[in-house]
Formats: C-alpha cells, sequence, structure tokens
C-alpha cells in the first residue's frame, strides 16, 4: 500500500484526476476503462493507504543499507508529511515529520564532502544519515553481478 500511494501520489501532482484502481489485474479479461477520480479522492486514498501501511510496516530491517531501499515507517510517514503539504494538512503534515525526526536516526551531513558541497558527498557514498528512502547500491551489490563502474545496471540484475 505504500509503493501504491507513493505512485499515485506522483500521478495525483502530475495529472491532477486520474483513474484509481484499488485491485490487482490478474487476466486481460480484467482489463477495462476506468473513469478518471478526482485529485481530491486520490489523495484521500493516499492518506488512507498510508494510514494503514504504517502499522504493519518495521522501524528498521537491521541495517541502514537496508533500510534505505524498503519501505519502513519513516518513509511512510516523510510521504505522509509531503501528501499532507498537498492537501493542506499542516498539522498533520508536522506530526508526520515529527515522527521521522524524533526517531534520531536521520539528519543533515556535517561534512562538506568532495567539491566542498554535502550534496555531492550525499549522492556519491549513498545510504548516508540523510536518506530515508533511495535506491540501494553499493559493493555488495556490483560486485555480485562484476559490475565495478555501473553500479545502477546492478539493480536490475543486467551484469555480466
Amino acid at each position: 500500500k505504500a509503493i501504491r500511494a507513493w505512485m499515485y501520489f506522483y500521478i495525483a501532482r502530475l495529472y491532477g484526476d486520474a483513474p484509481l484502481k484499488l485491485s490487482a489485474t490478474s487476466s486481460d479479461d480484467e482489463i477495462v476503462p476506468i473513469a478518471k477520480s478526482p485529485q481530491k479522492d486520490i489523495l484521500a486514498q493516499i492518506e488512507k493507504d498510508l494510514l494503514e501501511a504504517e502499522t504493519d510496516a518495521p522501524s528498521t530491517y537491521g541495517t541502514r543499507e537496508k533500510d534505505h531501499g524498503r519501505v519502513t515507517k519513516y518513509m511512510i510517514n516523510t510521504l505522509q508529511a509531503d501528501v499532507y503539504l498537498w492537501m493542506e494538512k499542516p498539522n498533520e503534515a508536522l506530526v508526520a515529520t515529527n515522527k521521522v525526526i524524533n526517531s534520531s536516526k536521520f539528519g543533515l551531513v556535517s561534512n562538506p564532502g568532495a567539491r566542498g558541497n554535502s550534496w555531492f558527498s550525499v549522492v556519491r557514498a549513498g545510504n548516508s544519515n540523510e536518506g530515508i528512502f533511495e535506491l540501494a547500491f553499493g559493493s555488495d551489490y556490483t560486485l555480485r553481478f562484476g559490475i565495478t563502474n555501473y553500479p545502477m545496471y546492478a539493480i536490475f540484475g543486467l551484469g555480466s
């Protein structure tokens, strides 16, 4: 539900009204045209999905690297904050944001890093304490596929 909410949040921001499908399609016979739903209804469904997903999501999978590439409570809370801001619910956004802040698991990188800015060091290193949800990559992924120059390929198994 968290991933569905994330994807629909992109759709709602890009297109406003859009078709909203809440059940899986298991055969071609089930593919039918779907009428558009109003953006406010899509945002309400996103809010519902995130609230439901939060109760079952773990706080951690054991390591920062595993946490950043998977859905955790903090990924959900961060997305909730963004959604609530779009819904003009600042108090709910603050509550969701405070869950992330009060976890003490995240913060700003204080080392200016390479090229004199922290952004470069965060992107270059990956899995910093600034990251809440990101595509995972690193030597454990790239070496498995024999790729040393293009770590993103390893995520999709496009190695040797």
